[in-house]
């Protein structure tokens, strides 16, 4: 009913009429409802995960094969996909292949923590503290794209700079200021709210 009976107007939809429009070329495929099919994966992995720990599963080299096979076929997939129109591959026009690509990392996530090396090396202290501030990143990236944008280069939005140098170069530093503004707010915002408080 969504995909059917939710689907905005075609008038200035898209992302060249700016944010509105691109919300309007978003709906109806990025919606509650379909999201929760991907969501739906991380908890089938985790009951996966919580399973495999309780028939004392050890660690084994089949894991890190079909840990690295699953890897491998998701960069060959992106790579083949790379000019692809928007939910292409996709079942009920979700978005991100599904389920081709959220199955490809739910199988990953599945093996790792029983891979005999390569969960090390996903494991790794960058991809950790990544994690950690990861809801910081979400919601500060944004705000940060948007300033650089207003005060440096108003060519700065989607598919407006044709320099590929110029770009990577901007969206390097954006991407450095992200990660110490989500580092801040971590460290004074979230890790004080996420210690036990003492009664």
């Amino acid at each position: 009913m969504i995909l059917t009976d939710l689907v905005p107007d075609n008038v200035n939809r898209g992302w060249d009429h700016g944010l509105i429009g691109g919300a309007k070329y978003w709906m109806p495929n990025y919606n509650a409802v379909g999201m929760f099919a991907h969501y739906i994966l991380g908890v089938i992995v985790a009951g996966v995960i919580v399973k495999l720990r309780s028939l004392q599963t050890r660690s084994s080299w089949l894991f890190d094969g079909i840990a690295l096979s699953a890897f491998v076929v998701m960069m060959v997939f992106l790579y083949t996909q790379r000019y692809a129109p928007d939910f292409a591959f996709s079942l009920g026009n979700q978005p991100y292949f599904y389920p081709i690509f959220p199955l490809l990392i739910a199988i990953q996530l599945s093996c790792l923590p029983f891979s005999r090396i390569l969960g090390r090396v996903f494991d790794n202290p960058f991809f950790r503290y990544t994690a950690k501030i990861s809801f910081g990143l979400y919601i500060w990236h944004y705000l940060i794209l948007e300033l650089i944008r207003l005060t440096f280069n108003p060519s700065y939005t989607y598919f407006g700079i044709s320099s590929l140098s110029e770009h990577l170069l901007i969206s390097g530093v954006a991407l450095l200021l992200a990660f110490g503004a989500a580092s801040l707010s971590y460290k004074y915002i979230e890790a004080p709210f996420l210690k036990p408080k003492l009664t």
